[in-house]
């Protein structure tokens, strides 16, 4: 008995250590500014940084959270503190009071430059941010193709992000290759599929890239089988990161309902990129 014993306890020992040993793969967060932020100048030869701390407003400060950096540092510290990305600056949140939030501007050798109202903000552990893009061997530096291996227990966040270019990456969990994402001029145009129509309701996602016309107001996303864009159908989006473009051929717009978490109206000719977030099961857009 004692035996059998020692043997159940061994047994969910080794379960315990398979699992921690997976890598859980993580998602950046997203909101927008609610305000514009300005840049600040410091005179001649300035990189723009700014050193003392600034208040920006969000329109949710949701899973944001900040740490005092006067405090004892803790090892732990690190894992409690949020970077966000907004344009191609990095900032550090060092205290949130509903929606406002204090940053450290212009770190990791970016630039505290004007930003929008309703400017996307990307945000995680400051460890989720890199500085390079995947395939790359130094910092700054651009992989020489899209087509670099990824296995997807190994991603840590999705997408990957390089401060240094503002470009986004993110395992294709159909072809397992690093693709292009938002921001990035390697996104193959030369992928895109037929025209899709709108519908006034839910529209089917045509493919990587693809066109879509009319003017409906679009609901919902759906999937039909495997677009090649890391989704093999509805049932497991929910497991997996993914991103399609659309190129408008008309005005359509998205509303923020069922799996579409912005409402916005296309302009004709400009790509609208969507990404997937696992934490709240919707598609985000690009612009």
């Amino acid at each position: 008995m004692k035996n059998y014993l020692k043997l159940a306890v061994l047994a969910v020992l080794l379960a315990a250590c398979g699992v921690t040993a997976q890598a859980q793969q993580n998602f950046l967060g997203q909101t927008t500014l609610s305000a514009a932020v300005a840049g600040q100048y410091l005179g001649p030869g300035s990189t723009g940084n700014v050193p003392a701390p600034t208040i920006i407003t969000v329109t949710s400060a949701t899973s944001i959270v900040g740490a005092n950096p006067l405090l004892a540092i803790t090892a732990g510290q690190p894992n409690f503190q949020t970077a966000l990305f907004v344009d191609r600056e990095e900032m550090l949140v060092i205290g949130v009071n509903g929606t406002a939030l204090t940053v450290v501007r212009g770190i990791n050798s970016t630039v505290a430059t004007p930003h929008s109202n309703g400017a996307m903000v990307l945000f995680g552990p400051p460890r989720f941010f890199y500085v390079q893009d995947p395939g790359s061997s130094g910092i700054g530096g651009s992989a020489s193709t899209s087509n670099v291996p990824c296995i997807l227990n190994n991603v840590v966040v999705s997408p990957w992000v390089n401060i240094r270019n503002g470009t986004q990456w993110y395992c294709n969990a159909a072809s397992l290759v690093w693709t292009p994402g938002f921001n990035n001029p390697a996104l193959p145009l030369g992928a895109s599929q037929a025209t899709v129509a709108s519908v006034a309701g839910a529209t089917n996602v045509g493919g990587p890239v693809f066109k879509i016309s009319g003017a409906n107001a679009i609901t919902s996303w759906t999937f039909t089988g495997n677009q090649n864009i890391g989704v093999a159908g509805a049932a497991t989006v929910n497991s997996q990161t993914a991103q399609f473009c659309v190129i408008p051929t008309g005005a359509y717009t998205t509303t923020a309902t069922n799996n579409i978490g912005a409402a916005t109206t296309a302009v004709v000719g400009i790509m609208q990129c969507w990404q997937w977030n696992g934490p709240d099961g919707k598609w985000y857009p690009s612009r």
